[in-house]
């Protein structure tokens, strides 16, 4: 694809696309991005000089990588800069393996004291099953702000309205051969839900004042009555648990207070403390009742809307980030949500046809997070070197590109002189996110081959490089969705086969500088993380940072 193109033949400097093909040129002429005129490069090509071992885009678990090879009479040989003893014109090295892309890059010097390199890379780290979740990837804590507005339609269960329908279509609270009494009306102002937090508990106060109501009674003759109350509590414990990947609301233990209590009916039958216990009662079951029976559903249904799943667009593919709820416990602060997440991607294949070993799994840990924000969050970067896994599995970073169907422009192929062509790309590793040298989390793509093929140039007209690259991202936040932002991309550029009139270090020149890199930001702008919100409310503030592993999120939840 042009995008990989882009990014694989880029060499640092501008990611503007040029207008015109470059009349002379420079390029890094070793991994570490030293420029080099071509003019200053030896023209001469040492046949005897090659890497035998590991091969381009090899794959191991190994902490090491063995490196060998025919030194083909140079001397001064250094792997990596590291100099290195060369026996019988043969050299061995042994290099530290980090996690991810490992580029090689084996030096030395002629006779004439002209610089030559071989290069490769390897694939390094631990790799899991791409058919399997990932555990804990995605991590939600609603903090008591986010957690008050995700219950936030519990208290309207508890409505007036609701709890005198259910008193009216009740028989009547006594009954005797003296007086039967019912309940006519009944009002109070909105509830109002207070959450004590707790490690490994939770309670609900629901405060309902002002309660108001009628009554209606029938005796030797009909008559009216009120009750009221100042206002009235009812608490109740909220019991959390996971089943089968869904949130499991149950609430028990719900008890009712009530403040100032009062009722009135002009009839005396010396029994008025007993007509009250009966209102309370009556009041008191409809109002649990409402609460245990229907306040748990509610809880599910809120829980379930923050759903961390998603679905994206991968180069114009989805691929669906799939989020099973593994476990939840509230603590002091708020209620804690971690989620197993599995990607699938149109176009990949069946399980039995999965290629290589696996997804890049990284070694960090979840942090402890931020308990300020309505919501937190922390994303695995497991997440997204899954998904371009399945990405890279489904052919997705291979592809053929040509002047004659129009799908590539002629400035591509203006190192080689020519105005027709094509190129043909070869994804041998998925990219991944992982640690750089500095620490600092970058995008990785290595054993990628590019195959250049420029009839009737006056360079060449078969040309086969191999490129690993490396480019520095930080992640953005916008409302709830994460993106990447690029930094400058460095690339290591080895020649396979060639037929130009040039060294390999000439083409490695010659091509580093005739591609742009602008498309590259097209690989990285697909790769967004939706993170669920809380539904009819909007995001009034966030932040994210980057953690070892992976990505904390917090965001702020207002009208």
């Amino acid at each position: 694809m042009v995008v990989i193109l882009a990014l694989l033949t880029g060499c640092g400097g501008t990611a503007d696309r040029p207008e015109e093909a470059p009349q002379s040129t420079t390029t890094p002429a070793s991994s570490q991005g030293v420029s080099t005129p071509v003019e200053t490069l030896s023209p001469e090509v040492i046949d005897g000089f090659a890497i035998d071992a590991p091969e381009p885009g090899s794959w191991t678990s190994a902490a090491t990588v063995e490196v060998s090879g025919s030194a083909g009479g140079l001397t001064g040989l250094t792997i990596n800069g590291e100099a290195v003893s060369v026996v019988e014109d043969r050299f061995a090295h042994t290099l530290s393996a980090h996690s991810g892309v490992v580029d090689i890059e084996v030096a030395g010097v002629d006779a004439h004291g002209f610089s030559h390199f071989r290069r490769t890379n390897v694939y390094a780290g631990a790799f899991a099953d791409p058919t399997s979740t990932v555990a804990d990837a995605m991590t939600m804590r609603l903090n008591q702000g986010g957690l008050e507005l995700v219950l936030a339609e519990v208290p309207t269960l508890l409505d007036d309205e609701v709890v005198e329908a259910e008193l009216l279509a009740d028989s009547e609270i006594y009954s005797s051969w003296a007086v039967d009494l019912y309940v006519t009306e009944l009002s109070y102002d909105l509830p109002v839900l207070e959450l004590e937090l707790g490690d490994g508990s939770m309670g609900l106060t629901f405060t309902l004042d002002n309660l108001y109501g009628g009554l209606w009674y029938d005796a030797l003759w009909d008559g009216d009555g009120v009750l009221s109350a100042s206002s009235v509590t009812l608490t109740a414990d909220l019991d959390l648990s996971v089943v089968d990947g869904d949130a499991v609301a149950s609430i028990s233990d719900a008890t009712v207070v009530f403040d100032d209590f009062y009722f009135d009916i002009d009839y005396s039958l010396g029994i008025e403390h007993l007509l009250q216990g009966l209102i309370e009662d009556a009041v008191e079951d409809v109002l649990a009742d409402l609460l245990v029976e229907e306040g748990g559903p509610v809880i599910e249904d809120a829980l379930e809307a923050l759903d961390m799943s998603y679905t994206q667009q991968l180069l114009a593919v989805p691929f669906t980030v799939s989020a099973g709820l593994a476990d939840l416990h509230v603590d002091a602060q708020g209620l804690v949500l971690s989620a197993d997440v599995g990607v699938s991607v149109d176009g990949a294949p069946e399980a039995t046809a999965w290629p290589a070993q696996g997804y890049l799994a990284s070694s960090g840990s979840m942090p402890v997070l931020s308990t300020e924000p309505d919501l937190a969050f922390f994303v695995d970067y497991d997440v997204i070197n899954l998904l371009l896994y399945h990405a890279w599995a489904a052919n997705l970073l291979n592809d053929v590109v040509s002047t004659e169907d129009g799908t590539l422009s002629p400035i591509f192929l203006g190192a080689a002189g020519a105005t027709q062509g094509s190129l043909e790309v070869d994804a041998m590793n998925p990219p991944v996110l992982v640690a750089g040298s500095d620490g600092a989390m970058e995008l990785q793509l290595g054993g990628m081959v590019l195959d250049v093929s420029t009839p009737e140039a006056p360079l060449g007209e078969d040309l086969v490089l191999d490129f690993s690259a490396k480019v520095p991202f930080t992640p953005l936040l916008e409302s709830n969705v994460v993106s990447m932002q690029l930094g400058e991309v460095s690339t290591a550029i080895n020649v396979r086969a060639s037929d130009w009139v040039a060294s390999p270090e000439q083409v490695n020149a010659l091509v580093g500088g005739a591609l742009p890199l602008d498309l590259v930001l097209d690989v990285v702008e697909a790769l967004v993380v939706e993170l669920p919100t809380v539904e009819g409310y909007g995001v009034t503030d966030g932040s994210v940072t980057q953690e070892a592993g992976g990505m904390s999120v917090g965001l702020d939840i207002g009208s």
